[in-house]
């Protein structure tokens, strides 16, 4: 999958997503739910990530490892709570 690299960031008005180097990802004009659009748009590349990492841990046969598991469970609940908390 090719896409632009995360992180990826919004501007003051919640209007820009960039990335790291300011290279523009989207525009968001629409005003309804403007903010919360930018918030999950920007979170999109890291969410990706975070996914792909709980599917090898959750596909790779072996011992539980609750470590890992804990590190991912809070990765993502702090992922999903930057999404969804204006």
């Amino acid at each position: 999958m090719r896409h632009t690299p995360g992180p990826w960031i919004t501007d003051q008005d919640q209007r820009v997503v960039t990335d790291e180097a300011g290279e523009q990802v989207c525009t968001l004009w629409e005003r309804l739910q403007r903010d919360e659009n930018a918030r999950l748009i920007a979170a999109a590349s890291e969410l990706l990530g975070e996914l792909a990492r709980a599917l090898r841990y959750i596909e790779t046969p072996g011992d539980f490892q609750p470590r890992e598991h804990a590190e991912i469970v809070d990765d993502l609940s702090a992922l999903l709570a930057r999404i969804t908390t204006p």
